[in-house]
């Protein structure tokens, strides 16, 4: 059977068919339909992932063209800067992608470019060509910072002069692009320029500038000119870290205590970092090891006795003062004791970094009671480990906050939760809506197959048996109407016009029996 005659016979069988199966078969068709559009939406559309992110027009024009030689179906994204193809082909097309050279569009030429030689080039050529490739060259090694999406290294090589007077600084230029929430550290912007500085001849490190794509100047961040800048920029480094961590601790702690945006927390610390040394040592007494000593003993001569003069010669009875027969006696001692001593050294080294004052700014929203404020004070001066004697400073302050920005962000939420929740519910209402024509039609394929059986006998009514054609001829003969023919149908057609029969009888029981009819519908969904 050709299609002609099946799209004829299936006209044909519709045109048979009376409105009340019109109506089931097209419900039924609207359902298998809305089935399978639904299903496709769902299930069959295929699911798209990028293949390529932050390209120019240039980029993305070579490859869509080339997806669209290979028959690769693709989506344009962020206006125009992301390509999507299916999930299942993102790899064979980074692949193909990669072959056809397609993605290195945005690559230079680097010292390949002295591959092949010229000949006849000249010396401006050449050195155009040179400054070429080492941009190049440095570009790509500056891109594998794990922080740089991208970079543009432009060099200014002056020429030579015979003249020291006349020679002028080599220059560069360099634009990085970083990838998303990434950030490049003084240290990685330090390397960066004494990468470059130590690639060109006669290039000095502060002659290089850094710039990011939005404008700022990186090199700025570091001080090249001594050693003494450099840890100069790592105590304030420190000094930076220590007041960020003291303030996100007490920031955290009012949060839990006050709510979410009720109070903002400021810390300064003034930091010592003086390194200091001190040595102490303590003699311990010990044993006796060694003695010397010596003792020295005078006696002076004996000197003349009784009063000078003539009375011992003349007078007898003169008494006389008698003296020591040795003179004076004079003793002398030395001694020397050697002990073994013990000694004990105290070195005391005192690292940098020690706090000197503590000052914390903090403003609390009008909202809190003016009772809660002291409070506060004493939490925060217990968690920064305030120090009166130290000079420590807490200032509180109660200001009416701005909420602007916190309601305009609260009203944004909530319309993409109402958004959201409409999608949600539009899903939900074409899920019921699917599945309750689904149910309607089964129970309409259900009533219909239920009708079909023998309904004149559910509902009492003896149904009419066939009368053979003989007999159906007498009859017609014996009423006397010749003009009646009788032919006999085929099979197909006999069983249409049994079917309509049915039909028919069925709307006519409907019309004069309408609540036996419900009766016996409600009988057959309990069966089912």
């Amino acid at each position: 059977m050709d299609f002609q005659s099946l799209l004829a016979n299936l006209k044909q069988r519709y045109k048979n068919l009376n409105s009340f199966q019109k109506r089931v078969y097209g419900i039924l068709l609207f359902t298998a339909v809305l089935t399978l559009i639904l299903s496709y939406i769902f299930f069959g559309r295929p699911s798209y992932t990028p293949l390529a992110t932050g390209l120019d027009a240039k980029e993305a024009g070579a490859i869509v063209e080339k997806l669209k030689e290979w028959k690769i179906s693709y989506k344009l994204g962020d206006e125009g800067t992301t390509i999507l193809v299916p999930k299942n082909q993102v790899y064979e097309a980074r692949i193909k992608l990669a072959s056809a050279g397609v993605l290195e569009t945005n690559s230079g030429i680097g010292f390949e470019l002295f591959d092949q030689t010229k000949l006849g080039a000249s010396d401006f050529e050449n050195q155009v060509n040179y400054q070429r490739a080492l941009q190049e060259e440095l570009r790509r090694t500056i891109v594998q910072l794990e922080a740089v999406e991208d970079a543009r290294v432009h060099l200014v090589l002056p020429e030579k002069s015979v003249f020291i007077s006349e020679e002028k600084p080599a220059t560069a230029s360099i634009l990085l692009k970083l990838k998303p929430l990434k950030k490049l550290t003084p240290e990685e912007i330090k390397g960066i320029i004494y990468l470059v500085a130590n690639s060109v001849e006669g290039l000095k490190p502060e002659n290089v500038q850094v710039v990011d794509t939005y404008g700022n100047v990186l090199s700025d961040q570091v001080d090249l000119s001594s050693s003494l800048s450099a840890q100069s920029g790592r105590q304030q480094e420190m000094k930076r870290q220590f007041e960020t961590e003291l303030t996100n601790r007490i920031n955290n702690l009012l949060t839990t205590i006050l709510g979410p945006g009720k109070a903002v927390v400021s810390i300064n610390a003034d930091l010592d970092f003086n390194q200091e040394e001190s040595t102490t040592q303590v003699a311990l007494p010990g044993p006796l090891v060694s003695e010397q000593g010596s003792k020295e003993v005078v006696y002076g001569s004996p000197g003349a006795s009784g009063v000078v003069g003539s009375g011992p010669n003349t007078n007898p009875n003169y008494t006389y003062i008698t003296g020591n027969v040795y003179g004076e006696v004079q003793s002398k001692e030395d001694f020397t004791r050697n002990y073994q001593v013990g000694q004990t050294v105290y070195k005391l080294v005192k690292a940098p970094g020690a706090v000197k004052r503590l000052s914390a700014a903090i403003a609390i929203d009008s909202g809190v009671p003016a009772t809660d404020v002291n409070k506060i004070r004493d939490i925060v001066a217990a968690a920064m480990g305030y120090d009166q004697n130290r000079g420590d400073q807490i200032v509180i302050n109660t200001i009416t906050f701005d909420k602007s920005l916190e309601k305009q962000m609260a009203a944004q939420q909530a319309q993409l939760q109402k958004e959201q929740q409409l999608r949600q519910n539009l899903y939900k209402w074409i899920a019921i809506g699917v599945g309750a024509l689904l149910v309607l039609s089964m129970l309409v394929f259900l009533g219909v197959r239920k009708f079909r059986k023998k309904p004149a006998e559910m509902l009492g009514v003896a149904p009419k048996t066939p009368m053979e054609l003989s007999k159906l001829e007498a009859a017609v003969a014996a009423e006397g109407r010749p003009g009646i023919k009788i032919q006999e149908l085929p099979e197909e057609d006999l069983a249409v016009n049994k079917v309509q029969l049915e039909i028919e009888t069925i709307k006519s029981l409907v019309e004069q029996r309408p609540d036996e009819v419900a009766m016996v519908l409600r009988a057959w969904m309990s069966e089912e």
